[in-house]
């Protein structure tokens, strides 16, 4: 990995993940695509500012060739307040941005999906995430990594009563997860980004999926 994008660097995931990048001793640049400036984003982040981030066109000449490029864009219903809203950002942005990256000859790809995504599943949100996953394949970049984490833990900006509920309750339960229940035990975004770091600068071809504890890698 010598080059990092991140899009949805001003969101829970995408700040510690940039921030992690930021961080990293190889020095490697890093560049966040953006709606508007993000001041929380360290100093050495190169921010682009682009109008939309669901147009393939106006991101690829933003990522360098050999780059290795990060999705952590999402949303909930109650705020997007459509699902046609929320399919805008949870699957028309990390799509936009694949094959952005395929055009710009990418290395590869890390996007942030969700546990029990599935394409022709039940549940409107995972379904969602699904056709997601199978859209970003369809690129067919060099590697594409996939993350599956259940309940994302930290301190967000917004107050989200529900979740609150929701981290302390799966807390309380996380030592019953195991086994196959292991990828529903939620986890902390610090987490998560260290894992997204960690297995792009280890490279690899093809499609990995992450989920369970294959998240918490030291």
């Amino acid at each position: 990995m010598r080059y990092a994008v991140v899009v949805g660097a001003s969101g829970l995931t995408g700040q510690a993940l940039t921030h992690r990048l930021a961080a990293d001793r190889s020095g490697m640049p890093v560049r966040a695509l953006l709606r508007r400036p993000a001041p929380a984003l360290p100093a050495n982040v190169e921010q682009i500012i682009l109008p939309r981030l669901d147009d393939a066109d106006a991101m690829a000449p933003h990522i360098p060739p050999g780059a290795w490029v990060f999705c952590c864009v999402g949303t909930t219903m109650a705020k997007a307040k459509s699902q046609a809203a929320f399919r805008a950002v949870d699957l028309d942005i990390p799509v936009a941005l694949a094959h952005a990256a395929a055009a710009a000859g990418a290395d590869g790809m890390s996007v942030v999906s969700s546990v029990g995504a599935k394409a022709h599943g039940f549940f409107f949100y995972n379904r969602v995430k699904g056709e997601m996953e199978l859209s970003v394949q369809a690129t067919h970049l060099p590697s594409i990594h996939i993350f599956r984490p259940g309940l994302l833990l930290g301190k967000r900006q917004e107050h989200r009563l529900g979740e609150r509920l929701a981290g302390i309750v799966s807390r309380l339960l996380a030592p019953l997860l195991q086994g196959p229940l292991a990828r529903y035990a939620p986890i902390h975004v610090e987490q998560l980004a260290q894992a997204m770091v960690a297995y792009a600068k280890a490279g690899g071809r093809g499609l990995r999926v992450f989920q369970g504890k294959a998240l918490r890698r030291k």
